[in-house]
């Protein structure tokens, strides 16, 4: 009877630990729980479920954090994010949104309930200076600047994670009272706010940047040159003749290649970037034993846009072969092509000679848009004209395919106008700026780019001007930038 009685002790001891232990367990995991909830920064938005809603959170804190490695800005960038969505999911008059607490523990003591209390009063400030959103759902309160609507979330998200976009951001100063409210629209005014970010570092370091270190940035560039072995094919005897200038050097590497049986080279070459929407085609100025050459490529690369920065004729010079139909023949043939003359009209500032035009081989058709920017001088710069280049390069962000853009070399004023389109999408897409590296990148394409210093502080001047345009920035701060450029122009800005 004892030693039954004591295995009977024994048994019911080792069922209390047991219990003991499975409760100590479910208390442990309780708290764990409560730490985790606590620390996961998860709020409710409008959406499928309450799973989805957290699955969708917990992905953009991921990405995020794989942006930033450093963990208190990846955690900061993250509370944006958040913020942002709150704010949209807030103003929908759905009672769904949870107050976003920071990790608070008993050691960290009054000073980290302070910080949390400034946190979510700070979150509060920026949702309302962020966006104020009717009943409707319409947004009546944002300032404008970047729109971008619900069709173009899945670039600025390709952009973020360097792919190229495959849709159109239509950077305009426009009102925004249309746009609707959709479940992933924080994302977008996260990357909205950080290109806005760029954009301001950008600014401060032009003010703080002297022209001279400008100017030197340019003059190391310029000590870069190509070849004439990298121009191999240019320099044959038998294209010297397809060559304006003998001393601009078509590069093999990015040449376009005619596709036709013999003769296929152009004095043109590709600039193609993942940041770019849209791929250009730098080239001279067609010869008149080119132009053959010139329509040939254009219906080669179903090209539906065409830039020429050019006049015909500058200074009692030739600078391009008229290779258009004009209003008196209306209709011409080049290589087997019909160019046809549609409509012809000028801009209203008149800077602008706006031609449609219709080729047609067979029974295939192409219509052509083409922009002739009449008033930039060959190796100078816009005399205070900084909205043109904009306007001319959201027209190629429509443009579903490449754009032509040429000059007389194809050098100075075109590669400064693809500059100024390169620097933009990388602000656009949350990088940093480096005015020089794009300069660069883009000579490696079409050698010799950015012709002249003053070409070169051109590209900052304009880029500042959008800043200011868009309302990123005022035009107080970009005036000591400007009165310096103005004096090294030598031009008075009004």
């Amino acid at each position: 009877m004892s030693r039954r009685s004591s295995e009977e002790t024994s048994g019911k001891n080792h069922k209390v630990y047991q219990n003991a232990k499975k409760v100590k367990r479910k208390n442990y995991q309780k708290k764990i729980n409560k730490q985790n909830d606590e620390r996961s920064h998860l709020v409710r938005i409008p959406g499928p479920s309450n799973h989805s809603r957290r699955q969708h959170f917990i992905k953009v804190k991921h990405r995020i954090a794989n942006s930033y490695p450093d963990q208190r800005q990846s955690t900061l960038a993250f509370e944006r994010s958040i913020s942002e969505a709150t704010t949209f999911s807030t103003v929908t008059g759905r009672d769904e949104t949870e107050t976003v607490d920071s990790p608070s523990t008993s050691s960290s003591g009054s000073k980290r309930k302070t910080k949390a209390t400034k946190a979510r009063r700070h979150q509060t400030e920026s949702k309302n200076r962020l966006i104020q959103i009717s009943k409707s759902g319409k947004d009546i309160g944002t300032p404008p600047s970047f729109i971008i609507n619900r069709t173009q979330t899945s670039t600025l998200r390709q952009i973020a994670k360097g792919e190229r976009p495959s849709v159109n951001v239509h950077l305009t100063q426009e009102d925004s009272q249309t746009s609707q409210i959709s479940n992933t629209e924080g994302e977008v005014r996260f990357y909205e706010t950080h290109m806005q970010k760029r954009v301001k570092e950008f600014v401060n370091y032009c003010n703080r940047t002297s022209m001279e270190t400008l100017i030197a940035q340019y003059e190391r560039i310029q000590t870069i040159k190509p070849s004439k072995a990298k121009a191999f094919i240019g320099m044959l005897p038998v294209n010297h003749h397809k060559n304006r200038y003998s001393d601009v050097y078509c590069l093999d590497s990015s040449r376009v290649i005619l596709c036709r049986g013999v003769g296929d080279y152009i004095h043109a070459n590709y600039v193609r970037h993942k940041v770019l929407q849209n791929d250009f085609i730098l080239t001279q100025g067609p010869l008149p034993n080119t132009v053959n050459d010139f329509w040939e490529m254009v219906w080669q690369e179903r090209s539906g846009l065409i830039f020429m920065l050019c006049k015909y004729i500058e200074e009692h010079k030739v600078k391009c072969a008229e290779y258009l139909p004009t209003l008196q023949t209306r209709t011409i043939m080049h290589a087997g092509i019909r160019i046809e003359l549609r409509e012809r009209n000028r801009s209203k500032n008149g800077n602008i000679i706006i031609t449609q035009l219709l080729l047609s081989r067979g029974n295939v058709n192409l219509t052509v848009m083409h922009y002739q920017w009449i008033s930039w001088a060959d190796k100078q710069v816009p005399v205070n004209d900084y909205n043109t280049p904009f306007y001319l390069l959201k027209k190629s962000r429509i443009s579903p395919t490449c754009t032509v853009v040429h000059c007389s070399a194809g050098i100075g004023r075109s590669g400064t106008l693809v500059a100024i389109e390169l620097c933009l999408m990388q602000l656009v897409a949350g990088n940093e700026l480096v005015v020089s590296d794009m300069v660069t990148y883009i000579r490696q394409k079409r050698a010799q780019s950015v012709q002249t210093k003053e070409q070169y502080l051109y590209i900052f001047r304009a880029l500042l001007e959008f800043a200011v345009s868009n309302h990123i920035t005022c035009a107080r701060k970009i005036n000591p930038f400007a009165e310096r450029y103005r004096q090294i122009c030598h031009f008075d800005e009004t």
